[in-house]
């Protein structure tokens, strides 16, 4: 520093010591009256000028692995007294414990900060993120900002953060901002101030801190304050009303403390290099004395260029001390900046009052905000109790109502059917199917595709030759980038692939990050719709899939302007289906505790191989509360079983497909209940079934017997009879039975002629049977004139968009998405997997009245979840309610021993034992499956419960699942959990 510059600063020290505005330590009073700060008024009479100045101070504190600069910072605090930390990456429990220490070696009780925008994720993992503040930007509803603000308040304090600097109140208006962007609520001043408002008020209602940034207004920048000296060149009266905005309403709200950028405003100071955080006209005359706030202000960050490379250490702390800022955050060398703090005030060039004045304020806001209650902060369930229900179905709801619809031609959203073969994704930034792809299959079927984020010439040319033959593209944009100066992570190679599908098909882009990613784009109206998602979150992608299919809407707008194409405030508000959508527990009051016992039995029956894996879906009221995946699909091949991976659901078949067929034909008074089953099938007269109703097959009430193993007939010295089974396929004479293994046709009419000629047990009618649904099957098909495949596929699952449901999966899907069933050593010869698992359903090519269904729990739930709203799902009637009373009610009075509905078992009566949970209500129906599945539906409670096991793997010998009562013992629990 010059000799003349020096002499500047010490006359504009003694100047700023003398402009000090009276009253600072006033800042707290409510309606003219001074609260009793009891505390911080008798502790200030205890300290030194030097501890005075060190309460001034907050450093930098990282607690990751860097426990050699911990020491030093926790020495610093405990020899100087400073007065606060901001803590920067690590984790919640490496953190607590060093606040811990931390507040042990300080004698007076330290402010904990951090940086935590969008939650203590900004900085910690293991920890909850919520949306961005540009993704906020697009929500019509403020409380929703205020709830995250207490949930976020409630987080922060429970891991020992006294103040979050946020919000984040600038004006974004500059597509190119490399350090704001989308980490403001965009560029509409009223948006952004109540926005603002509400995230402020929801952190200090709940005993959090908050503090505006970055005054007077880091919006409209196009370099980064943390690298140069940025340059706002808006004239004052654009600062006025637009930059200082949102600043004025928080201030009139009653904001704690407010935060100054480092920025050259040359239209409120034109002094060379002199950055607004050391500004006295910008900070003293603007904020202090024109907009009247007299609460705590922060420099930012001073060890950033912006500052620092214009001033010294120990220099720029006085600096922003004179210019009247109160604390001074991350000083380079908080030693130096306290001795030449103290020099100023031994040389007279600032007054230990005004030091004193800075202190006492500071001291009364931590009493305000309790940082002198120190104690201890327990890590018991630190990480759980970050991590609450509440949390996650709150950041749904922000997920959702951020979800923005810019384009929306001919109303292509919400789409309502779709085909495998028509309708396709395309993940850009992806090497696998994504979360957002697998939840659109959750209500639709698709054909899936990758994409790198930057495909070469060869792999573009191969994807749209394949995918421009689709007539509905979802393209999904992943793996972004927020920040411009990376080209927000889109490479050019990628949008003109994107481009070129846009012009030979119907496009739906949706783009999971930065809105202004559309400028990246030639133009817009190619396009059929266009959603942008904001946020690259697991959530994010759930909601928008369920917008895209209707199980929710879009309603944001867009916070900011996207080149000349879109405005601030576009966004189109879409229609709703009424699908089963994806939610938390915690949404119906349900207590995470219920779902965590669930856990707890699933991993503990894993561990004891009673199965290598499972899927558990539960639907409540409407929602799928529980869509989760457990465990191995083997215990060889080690792969982790997935939501969209498929079961061989065994005789749930009989509900899934059979039952509910014949639900259909007896609603169009195609057949009625009390026919014989010969009159549909002629072979069945003169023998002993020729009286047998339709209703007696429904009801296992015909004293058929249980099963025959037929396979054993066609086993010559312990092989497959060759003259049976053939190793090559050939469609006409032959059904597949596994891998390279084809049965003569001329077999099922064999087996269904040993049915027939089967004796009764006419002295116990009622006994649980798979031939009368063999025979069912049957006379479906005899009715219909198709098989019972093509019937139930046109009927049900093709309109329910079930994107796994049906029978023969190996047509439609990788073997790697099947779950193995047995090692079948006597039959097959092989490890069961794609292929029915039921010998004799084997036989009849995988298609079956009592077995072949293969699914996953989702589709299940939803396919129960028609049912249980009497025969209606997304606005389309699939079966009456009297049809659907008729078949899932006790068919028999109670003084008969058989408790079935038609096709549908029932809970026991008479205290006999029962296939479900206790508290299953009379209503209730359901099925369950040899290979260890499940499904019940229990109308009372609106909810279904669905449990898909490979039990017999590697054995069906293996019978724990039902021995251990686990799929009841599970079921018991979520009706414990809502009845409580």
């Amino acid at each position: 520093m010059t000799f003349n510059q020096k002499i500047f600063l010490f006359l504009f020290l003694i100047f700023l010591s003398f402009t000090s505005k009276a009253g600072v330590i006033d800042s707290l009073t409510t309606e003219g009256q001074r609260p009793k700060y009891s505390w911080a008024d008798s502790i200030i009479k205890t300290m030194t000028l030097e501890q005075k100045i060190a309460q001034l101070l907050m450093i930098r504190i990282v607690s990751n692995d860097n426990e050699k600069y911990n020491k030093r910072a926790i020495e610093l605090i405990s020899k100087l007294g400073l007065g606060g930390v901001c803590m920067f990456q690590g984790g919640p429990v490496r953190q607590v414990n060093l606040i811990n220490r931390i507040q042990n070696a300080s004698t007076i009780p330290v402010m904990i900060s951090i940086d935590g925008e969008w939650g203590l994720a900004m900085r910690l993992d293991s920890t909850i993120m919520f949306p961005r503040q540009m993704a906020l930007g697009a929500i019509k509803d403020n409380k929703l900002i205020y709830k995250m603000g207490q949930e976020i308040a409630q987080e922060f304090r429970r891991a020992g953060i006294h103040l979050n600097f946020a919000p984040v109140a600038d004006v974004n208006c500059n597509s190119k901002n490399p350090v704001i962007n989308s980490r403001s609520f965009g560029g509409d001043r009223e948006n952004v101030a109540q926005k603002s408002i509400a995230y402020m008020l929801g952190m200090e209602d709940n005993g959090l801190m908050s503090c505006a940034k970055h005054f007077p207004g880091h919006g409209d920048t196009d370099s980064d304050s943390h690298f140069t000296l940025p340059v706002i060149k808006h004239s004052a009266a654009v600062l006025d009303s637009l930059d200082f905005y949102p600043f004025k309403r928080l201030i009139e709200s009653g904001i704690s403390s407010v935060m100054i950028a480092h920025l050259f405003v040359p239209a409120l100071d034109s002094t060379a290099n002199r950055p607004s955080s050391l500004s006295n006209k910008i900070i003293h005359n603007v904020l202090r004395d024109k907009m009247d706030f007299q609460r705590l202000i922060f420099t930012d960050a001073l060890d950033m260029k912006g500052v620092s490379k214009y001033f010294k250490p120990g220099e720029t702390e006085l600096a922003a001390l004179m210019a009247d800022n109160d604390v001074l955050l991350l000083p380079i060398d908080p030693e130096a900046s306290i001795r030449v703090i103290k020099n100023a005030v031994d040389s007279c060039v600032i007054s230990e009052e005004y030091i004193t004045e800075k202190c006492l304020k500071i001291l009364r806001y931590k009493e305000h905000f309790r940082v002198n209650e120190c104690y201890e902060i327990s890590t018991r369930n630190l990480v759980d109790e970050l991590n609450p229900q509440s949390a996650k179905f709150l950041i749904r709801q922000l997920s959702e109502a951020t979800i923005t619809v810019l384009k929306n031609s001919d109303q292509i959203l919400p789409i309502y059917n779709t085909d495998a073969q028509t309708t396709a994704t395309l993940a850009i930034g992806a090497n696998q199917l994504t979360h957002f792809q697998n939840i659109l299959s959750i209500h639709g079927r698709f054909s899936h595709f990758v994409c790198p984020s930057t495909p070469d010439s060869n792999y573009s040319d191969t994807l749209y030759s394949r995918l421009s033959k689709f007539k509905t593209l979802i393209i999904s944009l992943h793996n972004t980038s927020q920040l411009p100066q990376r080209g927000y992570g889109v490479s050019a190679e990628a949008v003109k692939l994107i481009d070129s599908l846009s012009k030979k098909t119907k496009v739906i882009l949706t783009i999971f990050g930065n809105p202004y990613i559309l400028e990246k784009f030639p133009s817009l109206l190619p396009y059929s719709a266009i959603v942008e998602a904001y946020q690259p979150t697991i959530i994010a992608e759930e909601s928008t899939a369920q917008m895209i299919m209707g199980v929710n809407i879009a309603n944001g707008s867009i916070p900011v302007s996207v080149g000349q194409e879109l405005k601030i405030g576009t966004g189109i508000v879409t229609n709703q289906f009424d699908r089963l959508a994806l939610n938390e527990p915690v949404k119906f009051g349900l207590p995470d505790s219920c779902f965590n016992k669930i856990d707890s039995i699933v991993n503990k029956a894993i561990k004891l191989r009673v199965f290598p894996g499972c899927q558990i879906a539960v639907s409540y009221k409407g929602n799928l509360i529980l869509n989760k995946a457990y465990g191995l699909n083997s215990y060889i091949d080690q792969n982790p079983v997935k939501i969209t991976d498929l079961y061989d659901v065994a005789s749930l078949t009989k509900i899934l497909s059979t039952t509910l067929a014949v639900m259909k034909l007896y609603e169009n008074k195609n057949i009625d209940l009390d026919d014989k089953a010969s009159k549909y099938l002629p072979w069945l007269k003169s023998t002993n079934k020729e009286q047998i109703t339709i209703a007696q097959l429904l009801t296992h009430n015909a004293g058929l017997k249980p099963f025959s193993p037929f396979w054993k007939q066609f086993i010559v010295n312990n092989k497959p009879d060759p003259t049976v089974f053939k190793s090559i396929s050939d469609s006409v004479n032959f059904y597949q039975v596994a891998d390279s293994m084809f049965v003569s046709k001329a077999v099922k009419d064999t087996i269904l002629a040993q049915i027939a000629r089967s004796p009764l047990d006419q002295n116990k009618p009622y006994q649980y049977s798979d031939f009368g649904f063999i025979l069912l099957k049957e006379i479906v098909e005899s009715v219909t004139n198709t098989t019972i495949d093509c019937f139930m596929d046109s009927m049900f699952y093709k309109p329910l968009n079930l994107g796994t449901m049906g029978y023969k999966p190996l047509l439609r899907f990788p073997k790697n998405r099947l779950m193995p069933t047995e090692r079948d050593g006597s039959f097959r010869m092989q490890t069961i997997m794609g292929t029915v698992h039921d010998q004799t359903a084997a036989l009849f090519g995988g298609v079956s009245g009592h077995a072949g269904i293969f699914s996953n729990a989702s589709d299940i739930a939803i396919l129960m979840q028609m049912l249980l709203n009497n025969g209606m799902y997304a606005g389309v009637r699939f079966l009456k309610p009297a049809t659907i009373h008729k078949f899932t009610k006790y068919w028999f009075s109670t003084d008969i021993e058989n408790r079935r509905g038609l096709g549908f078992d029932k809970p026991s009566r008479n205290g006999t034992q029962s296939p479900c949970a206790p508290s299953a209500s009379e209503k209730s129906f359901g099925h369950s499956g040899f290979t260890g599945t499940f499904v019940w539906c229990d109308p009372d409670y609106d909810l279904t419960f669905v449990f898909l096991s490979n039990r017999v793997y590697p054995s069906a010998e293996n019978n724990l699942l039902a021995k251990m009562g686990i799929r009841t013992e599970i079921q018991e629990l979520i009706y414990k959990a809502i009845k409580r």
